[in-house]
């Protein structure tokens, strides 16, 4: 049996701050992985989820709001928008 158990934050101004940080940031990574599948099923070309997490690297050193969260975070923000993806177009 799996147990859940739910706790309440109250987060501080600073912690809330850097909650809202990563938040727009995986917002952000979110919505280019989006772009890029789209795009690249377009030009009827695949791009895998592994590609796109060794593309993390890249986009780290691009932008600065990537770079100040966790590594696995974005590795789950790429996860769940694959997930999300391959359940719409029945992959």
């Amino acid at each position: 049996m799996i147990r859940t158990r739910k706790y309440r934050l109250y987060p501080n101004k600073q912690q809330m701050m850097r909650l809202e940080r990563t938040l727009n940031a995986c917002h952000f990574l979110y919505n280019c992985a989006l772009q890029e599948r789209k795009e690249s099923f377009k030009q009827q070309r695949m791009v895998s989820l592994y590609q796109q997490q060794k593309e993390l690297t890249e986009c780290r050193k691009e932008f600065s709001e990537l770079a100040e969260i966790n590594r696995q975070v974005e590795n789950d923000v790429l996860v769940r928008r694959n997930t999300t993806y391959n359940s719409l177009n029945g992959t």
